[in-house]
């Protein structure tokens, strides 16, 4: 049974397309690529604050939002406030102390904070609030929904090549449009390779659960699954 991780398998072919870059780039070594533009840092640091009711140590979905704002934070020099393991509830309290508190952007990730960010957003018209997965957007509310089910169609595919029972499963947290469409593509590509290929999918219905996904993978691998995502 093989076990492999969508960020895992997107790093391999994202390392992969690094290579032709960089080998594309060696031929014209001796003819160096001026940049067309340079960045100053402004004075006064532009404030961005980074939420998710994610944790940013799951070496996963937070880690990543994480990752991602310290190298804008490395890069362009701006004002960073991060804050994870925001509980649901909290959502609109949360969004409504970092507005107070002068944040100039507001990254919101997940689907969840969708709606509250729309709520807030109108009474800070000089704020600007991204959601990432979200599927909301307002006069200054933008919504970035990644096209995850690309990256999974050819997980699925890759498993449908190295399933020896025909049977593979995957293990979702909520069903929201962004985890749907991972599945989803995930059974396209492995039927794109077998028509008959079995898909098993269960929704936990919670990210934070372990033993809870635990449970449903070893009900899959009972089930025949010799391929889990």
């Amino acid at each position: 049974m093989t076990i492999i991780g969508k960020e895992k398998a997107i790093t391999c072919l994202g390392i992969v397309a690094a290579v032709a870059v960089v080998l594309t780039l060696a031929a014209g070594a001796g003819h160096p690529i001026q940049p067309y533009y340079s960045y100053a840092q402004p004075a006064t640091p532009f404030k961005v604050v980074f939420v998710t009711d994610a944790k940013f140590n799951d070496g996963g979905w937070g880690a990543v939002g994480f990752n991602a704002t310290q190298a804008m934070k490395s890069k362009y020099g701006v004002g960073l406030t991060s804050a994870d393991s925001i509980a649901i509830p909290d959502i609109g309290s949360t969004l409504t102390g970092y507005a107070d508190a002068g944040a100039n952007l507001i990254i919101a990730q997940g689907f969840q904070w969708g709606d509250p960010v729309v709520k807030v957003a109108p009474t800070y018209p000089d704020i600007k609030f991204v959601v990432m997965t979200g599927l909301v957007n307002a006069s200054n509310v933008a919504s970035i929904f990644p096209m995850q089910q690309q990256g999974s169609f050819l997980l699925g595919a890759l498993a449908a090549m190295m399933s020896k029972t025909a049977t593979i499963g995957f293990v979702g947290g909520e069903t929201y449009p962004n985890i749907i469409n991972i599945a989803e593509g995930y059974k396209q590509g492995a039927k794109f390779i077998n028509p008959n290929m079995k898909v098993i999918s269960t929704y936990l219905h919670d990210f934070n659960n372990p033993a809870k996904g635990r449970e449903a993978a070893l009900a899959q691998i009972n089930s025949g699954a010799d391929f889990l995502l």
